[in-house]
């Protein structure tokens, strides 16, 4: 599946009786999407995604990359600190983890722009909050994706 702003198109490749392709389907159907893709916009007039506004008063710190709640943590005097990228004054990155959470616990799926849950109520929330706080207790490392 992939789309731009005036077209979705998806592709699938597979056998009729369910059998596996043995991940040979990515590698047939995804040249062939690309191909497509390649053509047809070529063919529709060009277009770009909306940009949704964005500001501090109506999007909540988490939805714009900020994932730890950085109220009275700013540090001026560390050195080993890092933006909020909300803030201009640094903050000093021990004490800004422990107050990290799952997205879940600032964000309600149902209304994601509304308050914050005074209580997480949705069911997944366990499950997402148990593994950062075995990171933050430091009891498991994070891994980057590239590594």
């Amino acid at each position: 599946m992939g789309y731009a702003p005036n077209i979705v198109v998806g592709a699938w490749a597979g056998n009729n009786d369910n059998s596996s392709m043995n991940q040979m389907s990515g590698m047939v159907i995804a040249p062939l999407w690309r191909e497509f893709m390649d053509y047809v916009l070529t063919k529709v007039p060009p277009k770009t995604f909306k940009e949704a506004p964005r500001t501090s008063d109506t999007i909540k710190p988490v939805l714009r990359g900020v994932w730890f709640d950085p109220v009275g943590l700013v540090d001026t005097e560390s050195t080993d600190t890092e933006t909020s990228g909300d803030e201009a004054a640094p903050i000093k990155l021990e004490n800004a983890i422990s107050g990290a959470h799952s997205i879940l616990y600032y964000v309600d799926k149902d209304d994601p722009l509304g308050p914050q849950p005074a209580t997480p109520t949705d069911p997944q929330f366990p499950l997402w909050e148990y593994p950062v706080s075995l990171w933050k207790a430091g009891l498991i490392e994070a891994t980057k994706e590239n590594d």
